[in-house]
């Protein structure tokens, strides 16, 4: 597919256009590479640290609820028993 020559892009169509103004250059300072790199680290590092926080709120709230689980399933079954050993002894009765 080859693009027509109206379609290209040329010095005074780049420079109208605003989102081609937007556009940084490259880095090419060292130092101002290290620094936004450094940047990019320090915003990752606190990512990877909410996101730890988020995930061990949830375990606690998980290990609550299974503990709630089990001892709400223990009382139902308890229940049951008593319901069973009442039904027994009406029937023996």
């Amino acid at each position: 597919m080859t693009i027509p020559p109206s379609r290209l892009p040329t010095a005074d169509r780049t420079a109208a256009h605003p989102a081609a103004a937007a556009v940084r250059a490259p880095p090419t300072d060292s130092a101002t590479l290290r620094v936004e790199i450094s940047e990019l680290v320090r915003l990752h590092w606190h990512s990877v640290a909410g996101l730890r926080r988020e995930s061990t709120m949830l375990r606690k709230e998980l290990a609550v609820s299974n503990n709630i689980i089990r001892t709400l399933v223990k009382k139902t079954n308890d229940i049951a028993s008593i319901a069973d050993q009442l039904a027994v002894s009406f029937i023996h009765n």
